[in-house]
């Protein structure tokens, strides 16, 4: 059919549909939640040329952003956070299943962190 011919090129989608089938509704039923692991950087060149560049202030502020973002999501994600550096390859500052829950317990992480990068020896 001409018109159907037509429909496929300027993009139309329920053209071979067929009818009584319903559409699949993507991603709303997740029933394990993601695993995600963040791995910062937490070498001594961090905290070298902060003050150059705030590569390690802007690492802090990334960090907290992803904390707030992944509260309350608990259902749909777990989540690690690891810093690597050429003195140790993971340095664990979050545990998957424990998420910090208040302010303080998140301030705490980037300051772990970034005290973690002011003792590392240099890679």
């Amino acid at each position: 059919d001409d018109n159907k011919l037509i429909d496929g090129v300027v993009g139309e989608k329920l053209i071979y549909r067929r009818r009584g089938e319903p559409d699949k509704p993507l991603g709303l039923f997740q029933r394990k939640p993601k695993r995600l692991v963040f791995v910062v950087d937490v070498s001594a060149s961090m905290n070298r040329y902060n003050a150059q560049d705030g590569r390690l202030d802007r690492m802090g502020q990334t960090v907290a952003m992803v904390l707030e973002a992944l509260q309350g999501r608990d259902h749909k994600f777990e989540y690690a956070i690891v810093g690597h550096s050429g003195s140790s390859a993971s340095i664990p500052f979050v545990d998957f299943g424990r998420p910090p829950r208040s302010i303080t317990e998140k301030g705490r992480i980037v300051q772990n962190i970034r005290g973690a990068a002011g003792t590392q020896a240099a890679g």
